[in-house]
């Protein structure tokens, strides 16, 4: 089924929403959004619904609805963005018009709404997430890094959507390096893998430009819903991060200097999974058992 509205035909079935002829960009979620409101015109449907419909099995914070809604109401643009109505507390209506015709282009294949860069210096990690998002029909690997020199390289020539960054790359921390590479490629956003569950790295990450921090032990359970919600304009961290995340800013705690032992801990797990060590057993042990290796 596709649908009209204005200068703009919508066809779910290809995920691709065209203006005029040209294909507006638009990421999985806002595209979803749209899609599921075009398809009830003049019907109230509710946050739930949408959530339910949108994310599926995925538990989101009610703040990824609103980021998405951001970015549609952007990529529509004045003609089209009033048609969404939104209704207090409640949820959303489409009013705008919506006829259903048949496709005015042919159904060729689409370029990906999400080119992802993938920086780590372990082939056997950039083989799982280029395994785990072959799966994903939005997402293509733009290229891959193994160092901070390489990724510069690779960000500048590439100019990808989304760079998936190790936190330590040759045993030193890569967050001093995200606004580099988000200057040379202005669009840019990052999702920060790493092995530590800690909150503080987390915060790290954030407040040195990443829009995501997953950990590399829930990458599989994690690392598509922490795209879906960065490319629809969100920040995504575990829930249990998050919290701890929030009590940090509201206990006014600063971030702590990052200590020897704190990196060496991080190196030392991802040695442990790249040499096949099947359970990184440091990342049970607290920090302070973890000493520098001489």
């Amino acid at each position: 089924m596709t649908y009209r509205f204005g200068t703009f035909e919508l066809d779910p079935d290809e995920f691709r929403l065209t203006r005029d002829g040209r294909v507006v960009p638009l990421p999985p979620k806002p595209f979803d959004l749209l899609a599921a409101l075009v398809a009830r015109p003049g019907q109230l449907v509710t946050r739930d619904e949408l959530l339910r419909t949108v994310w599926k099995d995925t538990v989101v914070e009610a703040s990824s609805l609103n980021a998405a809604m951001s970015v549609l109401r952007q990529a529509l643009g004045p003609e089209a963005s009033p048609w969404i109505e939104t209704i207090a507390g409640r949820g959303y209506r489409w009013r705008g018009p919506a006829s259903a015709v048949a496709p005015t282009l042919p159904r060729l294949a689409q370029g990906p709404a999400c080119r992802v860069a993938l920086v780590d210096d372990h082939e056997i990690v950039r083989l799982g997430l280029r395994t785990l998002l072959a799966q994903q029909p939005h997402c293509a690997v733009a290229g891959e890094a193994g160092s901070i020199e390489a990724a510069a390289l690779l960000v500048a020539e590439r100019q990808p959507d989304l760079l998936i960054l190790d936190l330590m790359l040759g045993g030193e921390p890569s967050l001093p390096h995200i606004r580099r590479f988000a200057a040379a490629a202005p669009a840019l956003r990052v999702i920060v893998l790493s092995m530590l569950d800690e909150a503080e790295w987390a915060r790290r990450a954030l407040a040195a430009g990443a829009r995501g921090y997953v950990m590399k032990a829930e990458m599989l359970a994690d690392l598509v819903a922490a795209i879906d919600t960065v490319m629809s304009g969100g920040i995504w961290v575990s829930p249990r991060i998050g919290r701890a995340i929030t009590q940090d800013v509201l206990e006014g705690r600063p971030l702590s200097p990052v200590s020897g032992s704190q990196a060496q801990h991080e190196r030392g797990a991802t040695r442990a999974v790249a040499e096949g060590d099947g359970a990184p057993h440091p990342l049970g042990e607290p920090l302070r058992d973890v000493e520098p290796q001489a």
